[in-house]
């Protein structure tokens, strides 16, 4: 039965119910079923290894291998070899991460660990997709969606890597987990609400982090609210409610971020849920008493009939000024008959109740916060008529903080008051007891700014560091800057940063010195700081641009080399590199490649030499397609390689960063590595003789349409390496070569391997090999493989094809070697009788001795005279045709060749030519009287007149000179069955 065909009756077989497999019914110890579906036959044995990829069959079927290949997954890594590491020979990707096993055994990286560095990104991922280093977990941080989060970060959160918002609530997965890392980070300091600034996070997988029924994002970038309290301002209605109140028109006032929205001293919730108030009125009833008046008096807010008496009009009942009704305005009341007991510019009712400007201030008190300030003089708009030196900040400073911004300095200092405001009418003039003078009128800062000339410093001594004023007198003193001039001593840089960098602390060890923000003289300083290149005022003036140079950030003054990557600062700030842009003084990295910037730029002159060092503006010098920090893996600028083949993460870089195609195989190195896994560093990364670019198809391929796998030493799996097949080196398949793409060039059931066992690309008579190019190498009519694996005979010698007839003379090739014929003549002795006829016509079996006629111990077949008449066999054949049978003459079953009286005359034939002339084919001339008339005197002379008893020539002399001449005329191309051609291979 053929093979293909045991096979598939066995695959079938699976599905067949009532079939029972796993016996061994010849003892071999390999299940039947299993050789039947392998081999066809049950002639394997258990420690047998065919495919000879050092796995015994016993070990084949324990590990469910293919017994017929050597690499059974087809991952480029023998059976054997992945037994040996441990990885699964039936999966080519054992751990599943996207890499087959061979690829990891190139990357380096563990075919057993789906994230060889452990950075979050699984090995395929970081090779296939992203092109980062699958052994180097620092660049697992990758962002695929653009979110700010890392793959990594993104797995362990939960949040998707493809959808930036992933809980879809406005705010992108990175806004939300604003620190970048694995965690969730709520409520970082404990007040139980949401600050960004103190590293407070939003869960990025819930789009309600406080589930108030507003969404992170609405809370964060429309409302302003807190996602962390579902009732912001504390008013008992939940944010989520309040939204819906005022969409809804019912309340349109209320405001999110303020629990009274009416300003009447009443939560909201309050009065939402009370049938007597409306949130968004302070008098409900319109009587002209606030509502909390109306509460405390036990009037009804929502009925104007009862409206207690308000003789000023505030708003105020006047039992609610007078509180114990006895006429007198005591301490702690206010006067019934007075809109403004204070006198400071607000009503009672004002400085009582939130109202217009939200503070509660005291009603008896005009300076509530003693900073000389009238209450009506805070909280509002101030006019510049009242204060022309005041910035006039809208708001004001607060009535109820004596020092409203928190610099240190009051807010009457701030905005210019050598005296307080002080009402004749404020009955304890308290404000006298803290109040501080401005020195200098002249100048005022902002109260509601604690840096009012922003140049860094605080203007008041507020900070525990340098500041402006100091002892907070409002005047510039000696060995102090001004608050209200961000510089100075006008030498164009601020003082903040002037005084940051006179602190040696902020500076380099080796820095000669500092600055002084009263000192203008060192703008125009560099030799006497850090040398870099550039005075005091560049480097401050980076942002802006120095001639034209791209912006920066400012580099420091006092230390050369600010981001400590080998390049001076100045020579950072005036490079030119490849991209025509220089780096950045400030980014150790300028272009995020990995590899610091001193390091791409070798000689650190601020240049690129293409070829010889990498462009620190250019994450990609050389263009191939990785990333410079990728290729020098080490980041140290130098091209390292250890070996080809081995690489040593430590001490080797993954290809040349200066080089587009490292190796030269006309791949460019990201090719290689991002699209088809071979090795950057090795011209012929799987050692077939092939290189990269001719097995892909893509360089100097004489047929592109045919591709090997650069990853595979042996693509189709025969054993035979792929460059070996492809002698020549092409990337064409050619007649006289093997095919790289078919295991079985010749289709004779061997693999190419298996015919050249020693892969040495010669076979035949070269290499006492067969020839995987041709089906019958000995041209015996029997395939190499029928010969192999059935017949067990020897492929090289045709002789030995017993089933097989080439010549075409009725002998198969085993009856011949055994007689001793040529199997690819049909006439070995050139007889013109075929072998078939001088062996099989007398019904020879190959178990007797073949026909040997005259017994002279020369078969029939190699002799010239089989049966020993003195006639040759080529004489007595009758023609000249192999096809036609050998003559029998007297028809008694035994051909002329073979019978001694062809003629059945009664003299032998040798008799008749020899001694008598006769005819040996004529019976008649055989008798005695015919004999005797031929002697004088006879009959037999009567016609030719002879007298004397001669012995003439006779027939047979006539005949035997007729047969010479015409066998010396004849060709030796004979008709009928002519020898096989032979062409210029050898095969028929």
């Amino acid at each position: 039965m053929p093979l293909r065909l045991a096979r598939l009756l066995f695959l079938a077989g699976l599905f067949l119910p009532g079939l029972v497999f796993g016996e061994d019914g010849d003892g071999d110890g390999l299940d039947d079923d299993w050789e039947l579906l392998y081999f066809g036959t049950l002639a394997q044995v258990a420690d047998g290894d065919p495919d000879l990829d050092g796995l015994a069959n016993a070990d084949e079927e324990l590990h469910g291998t293919d017994p017929t290949t050597i690499d059974t997954d087809q991952d480029f890594i023998s059976d054997l070899d992945e037994v040996l590491a441990g990885t699964d020979p039936n999966a080519s990707d054992t751990d599943g991460d996207g890499l087959s096993d061979h690829s990891e055994s190139i990357q380096g990286t563990d075919p057993l660990n789906t994230d060889t560095d452990f950075g979050g990104v699984d090995d395929g991922t970081e090779v296939l997709v992203h092109g980062t280093n699958p052994l180097d977990s620092s660049d697992d941080r990758l962002d695929a969606d653009g979110d700010g989060l890392s793959l990594f970060v993104e797995n362990a959160l939960g949040t998707s890597d493809q959808n930036p918002d992933s809980d879809g609530d406005g705010l992108e997965d990175g806004v939300e987990n604003a620190n970048g890392d694995a965690f969730f980070d709520f409520d970082v300091n404990g007040d139980d609400s949401y600050q960004a600034s103190a590293g407070d996070e939003t869960d990025p997988t819930d789009p309600d982090t406080d589930n108030d029924g507003l969404n992170d994002g609405l809370e964060i970038l429309q409302y302003g609210t807190d996602p962390y309290n579902p009732d912001t301002d504390g008013d008992l209605l939940e944010d989520g409610v309040e939204r819906s109140l005022i969409e809804s028109g019912e309340y349109p006032c209320l405001d999110l971020r303020w629990p009274d929205s009416d300003h009447d001293g009443l939560l909201d919730g309050d009065e939402e849920l009370s049938p007597l108030t409306d949130p968004c009125l302070a008098d409900t009833d319109g009587d002209g008493i606030y509502d909390p008046v109306e509460f405390t008096d036990g009037t009804d807010p929502s009925d104007s009939s009862d409206a207690a008496v308000d003789s000023d009009g505030d708003g105020l009942s006047d039992r609610n000024e007078d509180i114990d009704g006895n006429g007198v305005v005591d301490v702690g009341e206010t006067d019934p008959a007075d809109v403004d007991t204070d006198g400071d510019g607000l009503s009672d009712a004002e400085e009582r109740l939130p109202l217009t400007d939200r503070y509660q201030t005291d009603p008896t008190d005009a300076d509530t916060d003693d900073d000389g300030l009238l209450d009506g003089n805070e909280g509002g708009v101030l006019e510049s008529s009242l204060y022309p030196s005041a910035p006039g900040p809208e708001g004001g400073p607060s009535p109820l903080e004596l020092d409203s911004d928190g610099d240190g300095l009051t807010d009457g200092v701030e905005l210019g008051l050598a005296s307080p405001q002080l009402s004749t009418s404020d009955p304890d003039a308290t404000a006298m007891n803290v109040f501080v003078a401005d020195l200098d009128p002249t100048s005022a800062t902002n109260p509601l700014s604690i840096d009012s000339d922003g140049d860094g410093l605080s203007d008041g001594p507020v900070w525990s560091g340098f500041t402006e004023d100091a002892n907070g007198n409002g005047t510039v003193d000696a060995g102090e800057t001004d608050p209200t001039d961000p510089d100075t001593d006008d030498d164009g840089m601020d003082d903040g940063w002037e005084h940051y960098y006179s602190d040696p602390a902020n500076c380099a060890p080796n820095s000669l010195g500092t600055l002084d923000p009263l000192n203008p003289q060192d703008a125009s300083w560099d030799l006497q700081l850090d040398g870099d290149g550039l005075t005091a005022l560049e480097e401050y003036s980076l942002p802006d641009g120095l001639d034209g140079q791209p912006a920066v950030a400012r580099t420091s003054p006092c230390d050369a080399d600010t981001d400590d990557d080998l390049l001076l600062d100045g020579t950072e700030v005036w490079s030119v590199y490849g991209t025509g842009l220089s780096s950045d003084p400030n980014a150790a990295d300028s272009d995020g490649d990995g590899v610091p910037d001193g390091a791409e730029d070798v000689n650190l002159d601020g240049l690129w030499a293409a070829g010889e060092e990498m462009d620190p503006t250019n994450t990609d010098t050389d263009s191939d397609g990785l990333r410079d920090g990728v290729e020098d893996s080490n980041g140290d600028g130098v091209w390292e390689l250890v070996g080809a083949d081995e690489w040593s993460e430590s001490a080797d870089d993954l290809s040349n960063p200066f080089s587009s195609d490292t190796d030269g195989d006309g791949l460019r190195d990201g090719q290689e590595v991002l699209e088809l896994g071979t090795n950057p560093r090795s011209a012929d990364t799987d050692s077939d003789g092939l290189e990269d670019g001719l097995e892909v198809g893509l360089v100097a391929d004489a047929d592109p349409s045919t591709t090997t796998n650069p990853m595979a030493p042996d693509s189709d799996g025969d054993l035979l390496p792929d460059g070996i097949e492809d002698a020549n080196k092409d990337g064409a398949i050619a007649p006289s070569e093997c095919n790289p793409l078919d295991p079985d060039t010749d289709d004779d059931g061997l693999f190419d391997g298996q015919e050249d066992v020693d892969l040495d690309g010669l076979w035949g008579l070269l290499d006492a090999e067969t020839d995987p190019r041709v089906a019958d190498t000995d041209f015996g009519g029997v395939d190499d493989g029928g010969e192999v694996l059935t017949d067990g005979t020897d492929p090289l010698d045709g002789r030995d094809d017993w089933i097989a007839d080439p010549d075409g003379d009725g002998l198969l090739n085993g009856q011949e070697w055994a007689v001793g014929t040529d199997p690819f003549d049909p006439d070995t002795d050139d007889d013109m009788i075929s072998d078939g006829d001088e062996v099989l016509g007398s019904n020879w079996t190959v178990d007797l001795p073949p026909p040997d006629a005259d017994a002279d111990g020369v078969f029939d077949a190699l002799d010239l005279d089989s049966d020993g008449d003195s006639i040759t066999d080529l004489d007595e054949a009758g023609d000249y045709d192999l096809r036609t049978p050998p003559v029998d003459t007297d028809g008694d079953g035994v051909a002329d060749f073979r019978d001694l009286d062809s003629d059945d005359g009664g003299l032998s034939d040798d008799l008749e030519v020899a001694e008598y002339g006769t005819d040996p084919l004529d019976p008649v001339d055989d008798q005695p009287g015919w004999l005797a008339g031929r002697v004088s005197g006879g009959p037999g002379c009567a016609a030719s007149g002879c007298s004397v008893a001669v012995k003439p020539m006779g027939w047979s002399g006539v005949v035997l000179l007729w047969l010479v001449a015409l066998h010396g005329l004849r060709s030796r191309r004979r008709c009928g069955i002519a020898e096989p051609s032979r062409g210029t291979d050898g095969r028929k």
